[in-house]
């Protein structure tokens, strides 16, 4: 009697006659639990807690028109672009005094101290400033010259933002956290400024100051035909 070998296929949707199977994905829910050898382990959150909280969706951005820079994705390059940007912030970009010292390899924590310790030092006098334009505010408000108080609002939200920003650390986890929500989450600059409390051209700016920094340590940076000065609107890769 012949025998014959049977091989069993894995199910496959029919694509060409049925519309794709629902399938189940490795998400977490917020209220969940997964089975293992050493028991059940879930999230702590009953459904009592999850009516009680706030969901937020946000969506990832679409395809860019440039591919994502290197150095954004690559942990010893967006390093050294943060620590650059932060001495730009602290020392200056046109004073280039500071980058003859703390040179060489395994100094970049020293160099990264420094500027917070010269950003947090510049807080105080900029505390001072931003008083002064309060109460100029309060006064040139009762008044009718617009442009001025234009010109205030403008002042007191930068100066506000920088303070809030540099708080605790000169600002270097603000930056870090910037770039890796815009380049490796995928999230556009609308919802990386809503994960992180600015607005989204604020981002932008960073997005593009980074790059610049980027480019001026020799790494490759896919260039625009605009820029700030011409459009207004500042854009990252």
């Amino acid at each position: 009697m012949a025998t014959h070998q049977i091989t069993y296929c894995p199910a496959m949707p029919a694509f060409s006659i049925l519309k794709t199977e629902p399938h189940l994905s490795k998400v977490q829910w917020p209220v969940s639990a997964t089975f293992e050898a050493d028991g059940a382990h879930g999230t702590g959150i009953a459904f009592g807690d999850y009516s009680r909280m706030q969901t937020n969706t946000r969506k990832l951005c679409g395809i860019r028109r440039l591919p994502t820079p290197t150095w954004a994705m690559d942990d010893a390059m967006l390093r050294n672009v943060l620590i650059r940007f932060m001495e730009e912030r602290a020392m200056g970009a046109k004073n280039k005094k500071w980058r003859t010292q703390f040179k060489g390899p395994g100094r970049w924590r020293e160099r990264l101290e420094r500027a917070k310790t010269r950003i947090m030092e510049t807080r105080a006098q900029k505390i001072i400033v931003l008083d002064r334009f309060c109460e100029e505010y309060v006064t040139v408000k009762q008044g009718t010259d617009r442009k001025r108080i234009k010109q205030l609002e403008s002042e007191i939200e930068t100066l506000d933002t920088y303070l809030r920003t540099t708080k605790n650390d000169g600002g270097a986890a603000i930056l870090a956290a910037i770039v890796c929500l815009y380049y490796r989450t995928c999230l556009d600059s609308v919802g990386v400024g809503m994960e992180l409390g600015l607005k989204s051209p604020h981002v932008r700016q960073i997005l593009y100051r980074m790059n610049k920094v980027a480019e001026s340590l020799g790494y490759p940076v896919h260039s625009r035909a605009w820029g700030p000065k011409k459009s207004g609107n500042v854009k990252p890769e």
